[in-house]
């Protein structure tokens, strides 16, 4: 790998071009820096050397995209972080999800005190990172390649163990994840004190992410939201411990098939119809299917909806309903989105 010295004052000439505020650029070189001096996946990931990935990109004048890779730490809302997975702190990596798993362990100790274990739940969906957008060179080793959600599951226990947070997950072998209703119901079934989910929910399937989840199941509200927000941002290193070791000191322990029945029963047992299947109706011979509370109440408005229009025989729809059985249902006009609403405020598309 070429000298850091001179890979930075390729960066900071490099950077110069790009037209972007200087404090921009001035933070991203900082932060290049920092990574270059160090191994910021040492200990969370094996491979971990990803300065030849960097040195790569700065040869090839990548100025824009390692000044969106290291301007800014990723920002953490929403309950947690997404985005691509990537090198540099404003992506998704072993290092910014182990500081986020960091920064849930102090949120924890400092507004979650207990007297027994601190327990969590960790889950995982199927993503793979395979550099789809081709943003990387091919040529030159990646670390990250073909890291999984389960990958990014493990680092994080690594991290809880380390700060001896008792972790529930599945077992290595085999192969199956958990939903998020379903972490849901585990936290709970648990006593756990909180959650942590690996997914990018609906993002392209090269990013990544981890959404937490408190001891209810559910996201953090305010001010608990703002408050662990705060915390993460302030943490710049990671306690890790190597999972098999993990592992070895029970400190991790399985999600059971028996836990995973629990959930599905639970289901079962709240469905509206006993057992499972069409029906037929007794009165006109056709297929009914199944319908839900909310479906029973919609009928209902619906029906005292049309009975409230039948009965104002003058009105528009009026006509227009008795009109739909000899004709084709008419063309309904619909107020603008720019229409006044009534305390007066205008409203444009949203953009």
């Amino acid at each position: 790998m070429a000298n850091i010295d001179h890979l930075l004052d390729a960066a900071r000439s490099g950077f110069a071009s790009v037209n972007l505020n200087t404090d921009i650029k001035n933070r991203a070189l900082k932060r290049l820096e920092e990574w270059l001096r160090s191994d910021k996946f040492a200990g969370l990931l094996s491979p971990s050397d990803y300065q030849p990935l960097l040195a790569r990109l700065i040869e090839d004048q990548r100025w824009d995209f390692l000044v969106d890779s290291f301007y800014q730490v990723i920002p953490f809302g929403t309950g947690g972080r997404r985005g691509p997975v990537g090198v540099g702190p404003n992506r998704i990596n072993p290092f910014t999800i182990a500081s986020s798993v960091q920064g849930h362990v102090e949120y924890l100790r400092k507004y979650m005190k207990t007297e027994g274990k601190m327990k969590v739940v960790v889950a995982y969906d199927v993503r793979q990172f395979k550099d789809l957008r081709g943003v990387y060179p091919t040529d030159v080793p990646n670390p990250l390649l073909g890291l999984t959600s389960k990958d990014f599951a493990h680092i994080a226990a690594a991290v809880y163990c380390a700060a001896g947070v008792e972790v529930y997950m599945l077992p290595d072998e085999p192969a199956d994840f958990i939903s998020t209703p379903e972490l849901s119901f585990l936290i709970r079934r648990y006593g756990a004190h909180g959650g942590l989910n690996i997914s990018a929910s609906h993002n392209h399937p090269d990013d990544n992410g981890g959404k937490f989840y408190n001891g209810e199941g559910g996201q953090e509200i305010p001010p608990n939201d703002e408050r662990m927000v705060e915390i993460v941002e302030q943490i710049t290193e990671v306690h890790s411990m190597p999972y098999g070791e993990a592992r070895a000191q029970g400190l991790i322990q399985d999600v059971t098939a028996a836990d995973r029945q629990a959930y599905i029963d639970l289901n079962l047992s709240l469905r509206t119809r006993p057992t499972p299947g069409r029906r037929r109706s007794s009165s006109r011979g056709c297929t009914a299917l199944a319908s839900t509370p909310l479906d029973a109440a919609c009928r209902r408005w619906a029906s005292r909806w049309t009975s409230s229009i039948l009965r104002s025989p003058n009105s528009a729809s009026s006509a227009a309903i008795s009109r739909t059985s000899s004709s084709a249902a008419p063309t309904r006009k619909f107020p603008s989105r720019s229409t006044s609403r009534s305390n007066g405020a205008n409203r444009s598309t949203p953009t």
